[in-house]
């Protein structure tokens, strides 16, 4: 959490369940059994839901399974960019590296929006309206699929519903 977020975590009941229902679908990815259904997750914003999902979970899953590859996605792709960054700098720090000494990321596949493990795991973030077509992911996150002042537009509604039925 401290190298992603100066402030300490405030904890509640939702952040263990939301993590343990997290967990439960890593390993099922992990062992490559049979998705069982779509996780949604409907919580406040300010509820640490892009942290843990977006940020922390694609992380995890390669300490779980290091060929994990995982796609993240939001509205916009700077804040898609900024998750998948957070993601990176928690993966570089001395801490992680202390405690995983064997999961590095590849030198020459380090990039802010797309990188690589040494073994076989990959971190692509892209937007709604972004590349995403050819990209084959064990674990699919949709952070924040509409911006919220575009909720109301028709168009932004569509692009969304696209994206999620058909990219």
């Amino acid at each position: 959490w401290s190298i992603i977020i100066p402030e300490k975590p405030i904890y509640n009941w939702h952040i263990e369940y939301l993590s343990n229902e997290l967990q439960e679908m890593v390993l099922r990815v992990a062992k490559r059994e049979k998705k069982l259904y779509d996780l949604i997750i409907n919580i406040p914003p300010g509820t640490s839901k892009s942290t843990i999902a977006t940020v922390m979970l694609p992380v995890w899953s390669w300490i779980i399974d290091p060929s994990i590859r995982n796609l993240t996605a939001s509205y916009s792709s700077s804040l898609s960019t900024d998750h998948s960054v957070k993601s990176r700098d928690i993966i570089k720090s001395d801490k992680f590296k202390k405690m995983f000494p064997n999961l590095t990321i590849k030198p020459d596949q380090d990039n802010k929006t797309h990188y690589k493990n040494t073994e076989g795991g990959e971190r692509y973030a892209t937007s709604v309206t972004g590349t995403v077509t050819g990209f084959h992911a064990h674990i699919i996150v949709v952070d924040d699929p509409l911006n919220p002042k575009g909720a109301a537009s028709e168009l932004e509604r569509e692009s969304a519903n696209s994206f999620m039925d058909v990219t």
